[in-house]
């Protein structure tokens, strides 16, 4: 590090914020002397009084602690200007941070190698002080049972285009860090529905990313644009105008959409995680996040064989970035052969494996008899929720759709239309 960036970072250790780092940079690391002086009395400071401390404080305790020392003046020079810094960007600093102290940390080890036996043992400590700073950045999330400042309101969740679904969840919508599956059989339009979820997102301004496995992203973006205007493939170019006003009315509502594309059984979430970064530094993050669909996405854990545990594996990951980007996330997923002709899928339908139903936060299946695919109709059922309404297979979003005009509506019940006489 630079002497710039070494008093950048030492400055932004004495912020209440980074009381959780100070030990991880050791004074050694650091190639300027007067500030790895600073830096251990920093440490000496909060191992003495367990709290960071004011600059008046802080000048006090340096000069109690080093008394005679002959740079005396010049630190303490140093540690008013410190203070004056504050340097805020957390992120840059974090992320330098550990780097820096990744390097020294290994470099310090391999200088402490003079035999097999300490090679190993210095490997294994490294190994876990490596661990230390990866998670050292984890936000906690601990709460006391005693505590009374704990909200005990319900969070509203983000509502969807069907308001009927809205009232079957706990929080009238989804939220962090949830994830939601949408069951149903093959050429269903699982899809086309999500699609249509992600368009009221877009609309009522929410930064949208779809992370596609299997179709492609301008095949996506031209099924989002029939959404839009409730049209046929084909009809598209002869209501460019329309759907220029369309667009226009959505960057007025402040929302966007994002979509990129994924090798099915290739890459894994940890692609995926890699281009939302990106696009956090670029300025832009997910308010949610649709995949289409998790099934396809490979394992970021390259020592799991089984397919079953695979498949859970890829949704714990799915579930860790919506805490990560505080978004929550939808996916659509397959269902047995022996469910395609049943009249409500039920929680032992999942294709593949039956513990996705264990790992996301909520699943509901979009169910077509063959009468009422003829009929153009469906409905959208509770198959699981962790909260909201149970199954009940009489307790439905009654759709009706047009797979070739990308379009899905909700019916309103006959109860609701005799409320509005």
């Amino acid at each position: 590090m630079t002497r710039n960036f070494e008093k950048n970072v030492v400055s932004w250790l004495l912020s209440n914020d980074s009381k959780h780092y100070i030990f991880y940079l050791k004074p050694d690391y650091l190639s300027d002397p007067t500030l790895s002086i600073i830096l251990a009395l920093i440490q000496n400071y909060y191992k003495k009084y367990n709290k960071l401390p004011s600059q008046e404080n802080f000048i006090h305790f340096s000069q109690q602690e080093l008394k005679d020392h002959a740079a005396s003046k010049v630190i303490f020079s140093e540690i008013n200007s410190l203070y004056l810094n504050r340097f805020d960007d957390t992120e840059i600093v974090l992320e330098e941070i550990i780097k820096f102290c990744q390097k020294s940390i290994i470099l310090n080890a391999t200088e402490k190698m003079d035999s097999t036996d300490e090679l190993a043992e210095s490997l294994l400590g490294t190994l876990g002080e490596l661990n230390n700073l990866k998670n050292v950045n984890k936000k906690r999330d601990l709460v006391d049972i005693y505590d009374s400042n704990i909200s005990l309101e319900i969070e509203q969740g983000f509502p969807t285009c069907f308001e009927t679904l809205n009232s079957m969840t706990a929080s009238g919508g989804f939220k962090s860090p949830e994830l939601i599956v949408l069951m149903g059989g093959p050429k269903s339009f699982k899809t086309g529905t999500l699609l249509n979820i992600a368009i009221g997102y877009l609309l009522d301004g929410l930064n949208v990313y779809i992370a596609d496995f299997e179709n492609g992203s301008k095949n996506l973006l031209i099924r989002v644009y029939q959404a839009l205007l409730e049209c046929e493939r084909k009809e598209i170019n002869s209501y460019r105008r329309e759907l220029n006003q369309i667009l226009d009315k959505i960057k007025k509502m402040k929302g966007s959409l994002k979509i990129e594309n994924y090798s099915a059984h290739v890459d894994s979430l940890s692609n995926v995680e890699s281009d939302l970064d990106l696009l956090a530094k670029e300025g832009w993050k997910p308010d949610v996040i649709f995949y289409d669909y998790l099934d396809l996405a490979r394992s970021s854990d390259n020592s799991i064989k089984d397919k079953r545990l695979q498949i859970q594996s890829v949704y714990h990951h799915s579930i860790r970035m919506n805490k990560k980007y505080n978004t929550f996330a939808f996916t659509p997923s397959q269902i047995g052969k022996h469910a395609v002709s049943k009249r409500d899928i039920t929680l032992t339908d999942f294709a593949e494996d039956f513990g996705k139903a264990m790992n996301c936060h909520a699943a509901f299946a979009l169910c077509r008899t063959d009468e009422e695919v003829q009929a153009g109709i469906g409905r959208i059922i509770t198959v699981v929720q962790r909260e909201g309404e149970r199954f009940n297979p009489n307790r439905f979003v009654q759709v009706e759709l047009d797979e070739s005009r990308m379009m899905i509506r909700e019916i309103p019940s006959i109860l609701e239309n005799l409320n509005d006489l």
